[in-house]
């Protein structure tokens, strides 16, 4: 009798999936291919149905899709009963002998408790750094690292406050200049007064936001952080230290094609989700300070519909650069080849910490030279000189000397190129998983 696994994600739109949704996909095809049975769970929280659970499958993977069960507020939504029974019903269908959670988002904390009420074994993947942020990024307002919800949530409301206004107004303007400790004095008072005014209770729950998810942490089983960053601060979560393993994501290359236009001007490429974080505007900030005799051209990939103010500001900076710049739109999966092969570089200019994003694995493993800016969730990968070109975030000018260098420079291509360190492939990834699988699992299956 063979092992039955559920994939549970937070949220999984397979027509253009990208970063924890396409991981989720590949490693379900890559275990089935293993004569493992697989099933993706997965929420829909832009859904207004009624809460309810429909079924499909992509590529073979059968999907069942929890309706109707949005978190609205990240800042304090942490546990959904809607989602719990939904979810219980979904793993009762499925009877599965383990379950793999790769993000609680949307979902909610509620998973442990489903879960061990089901008497089955759970492993989670951390994505990113949603146990300590609400917005899973560790960024502060200002774009700069964030160190953490800070003394009962003070850093958590002041941004919270901050995108409760319009960006930019007089309202927000003061909210960031309060320093964030003095948030910590009202969200005691919420605290104290929740109980009897109604109005404290959403900053009481920021504020307990930590507390709660500290006390869920320390009951998962195993849990697997993907770099050494995300592994520190699922410690400072409360995740057990014996109980978090460093398990880099493993992928294949995308299918090798070749560029058919030889005469083509150098191309610098941007791959990714077109919002702030991401950095493409950094990218394009870059390309406004290239020598004028710069022959080379940027391609931006991503929907522009994600965030259409973040894309119009990309406009702006498009026609300030010294470079064309096109806007190429989002591409489905099996084209990341083709698109591969017409870039000479790939720029990965993110402004957060990161997470061993796929893009870049798979850049590395397509031997594509890369830039990428000094995060952790990067630099895990990428070593200077060696396999690719590291720039600090936020210095447009370091960045510009960087890919005019490349343009310039063939040797310095080939050299990145051809070096041997290389990320993890795909079917290392899964013996290690398989490992973990037979390790938890019911006696049965070890």
């Amino acid at each position: 009798m063979g092992l039955r696994v559920a994939l549970i994600i937070h949220q999984f739109l397979p027509r253009h999936a990208a970063g924890t949704e396409q991981l989720t996909l590949k490693l379900a095809l890559a275990l089935r291919a293993r004569e493992i049975d697989v099933v993706i769970v997965t929420a829909e929280p832009t859904s207004t149905a009624a809460p309810t659970i429909t079924h499909d499958s992509i590529d073979g993977v059968p999907v069942l899709r929890l309706h109707g069960i949005a978190i609205h507020d990240p800042f304090v939504g942490i546990s959904n009963p809607t989602a719990d029974g939904l979810l219980r019903e979904a793993l009762e269908r499925v009877s599965p002998d383990l379950v793999h959670v790769f993000h609680f988002s949307h979902v909610g904390i509620g998973v442990i408790n489903v879960v061990d009420a089901l008497r089955v074994p759970m492993v989670f993947t951390a994505t990113d750094f949603w146990w300590r942020c609400p917005l899973a990024r560790l960024q502060a307002i200002e774009g700069t690292r964030c160190n953490g919800p800070g003394l009962l949530g003070a850093r958590c409301l002041r941004h919270r406050l901050v995108l409760g206004f319009r960006h930019g107004t007089l309202a927000a303007r003061v909210c960031a200049s309060v320093p964030s400790w003095l948030y910590a004095f009202p969200l005691l008072v919420a605290r104290t007064a929740s109980s009897f005014l109604p109005l404290a209770t959403r900053a009481a729950e920021l504020s307990r936001r930590q507390d709660h998810l500290r006390r869920h942490a320390q009951r998962i089983g195993l849990s697997l952080a993907p770099t050494a960053a995300v592994r520190d601060e699922m410690l400072l979560a409360g995740f057990h230290p014996d109980r978090v393993r460093l398990l880099p994501f493993g992928i294949d290359a995308p299918e090798a094609f070749h560029s058919d236009d030889a005469a083509r001007p150098f191309t610098i490429g941007f791959i990714g989700t077109l919002r702030s974080h991401k950095g493409a505007h950094f990218l394009l900030e870059a390309a406004g300070r290239l020598p004028a005799d710069t022959k080379a051209r940027i391609q931006i990939y991503g929907d522009r519909a994600t965030d259409t103010a973040y894309a119009e500001s990309l406009d702006k900076l498009a026609r300030a650069s010294t470079i064309p710049v096109t806007f190429e739109g989002a591409f489905a999966e099996n084209r990341f080849g083709r698109v591969l092969a017409g870039l000479d570089v790939v720029v990965v200019p993110s402004l957060w910490m990161e997470n061993r994003p796929l893009v870049l694995l798979s850049s590395l493993l397509s031997r594509k030279p890369v830039v990428v800016t000094d995060q952790p969730g990067l630099t895990c990968e990428v070593v200077h000189g060696e396999n690719g070109l590291v720039v600090p975030p936020n210095d447009a000018d370091a960045l510009a000397k960087s890919l005019y260098r490349l343009s310039q420079d063939t040797g310095l291509r080939e050299h990145l190129a051809s070096h041997p360190r290389r990320p993890m492939r795909m079917d290392l990834y899964v013996d290690a998983l398989q490992a973990i699988y037979r390790e938890v699992a019911r006696p049965t299956f070890r």
